[in-house]
């Protein structure tokens, strides 16, 4: 992370590390071995009272991720959603090949 900004939390969930910024954002960084065989960092950005902006989940990725690496949004099938917060998007990027579909 490049902004000094950031303020180490307690990640209520327990994996990985979360951070909140002054300007509400709040992000929990997670990296996993996937069963597709490849290692999967994961940004889960959210507020407390609404989703966050396309340009904060931009300034998210850059500071976490930086400015020169692909990083993915999805939305999974209904079957597989995972809700723990109401105002939570999340951003992935593969480390070990290609994220985006070419």
């Amino acid at each position: 992370m490049s902004n000094k900004k950031w303020q180490a939390v307690t990640n209520p969930l327990g994996l990985g590390d979360a951070y909140i910024h002054p300007n509400g954002l709040r992000v929990i960084c997670t990296q996993e071995k996937l069963d597709d065989g490849n290692t999967w960092e994961h940004i889960s950005v959210s507020r407390a009272d609404r989703l966050p902006t396309w340009e904060e989940i931009v300034f998210v990725k850059e500071e976490f991720m930086g400015t020169d690496v692909e990083a993915i949004q999805a939305i999974p099938a209904r079957k597989d959603y995972v809700n723990v917060h109401q105002f939570c998007l999340h951003i992935w990027r593969n480390l070990d090949g290609v994220t985006m579909p070419y």
